[in-house]
């Protein structure tokens, strides 16, 4: 045999009992893919872990602004118009 075949044998940059090119690419490959399994793991199990254990959120009513706005039109000091075009004010839209 010459020293072509040999090499031809055992692959480029020797067999893959060795780590030639074959067993070592795909060993690097299966390494990398469990640490990003792995991270991604912890990383669903921190999210989880936080999602459950964070108290609900409290409805919210109308802000202090539209409170005393509320309170003005049930006195008497605003008439309609004036308070839905204030209402609309507060809330960012069209009366």
């Amino acid at each position: 045999m010459d020293h072509g075949s040999t090499q031809l044998m055992t692959g480029m940059g020797g067999n893959m009992m060795d780590g030639g090119m074959m067993g070592g690419g795909f060993e690097w490959f299966w390494a990398i893919l469990w640490v990003v399994v792995l991270a991604l793991m912890v990383a669903g199990a921190i999210w989880l872990a936080r999602t459950l254990t964070r108290p609900p959120n409290p409805p919210s009513g109308p802000g202090p602004a539209r409170t005393e706005l509320d309170l003005r039109y049930a006195r008497g000091e605003l008439d309609r118009d004036e308070y839905l075009q204030r209402r609309a004010d507060l809330e960012g839209g069209q009366p």
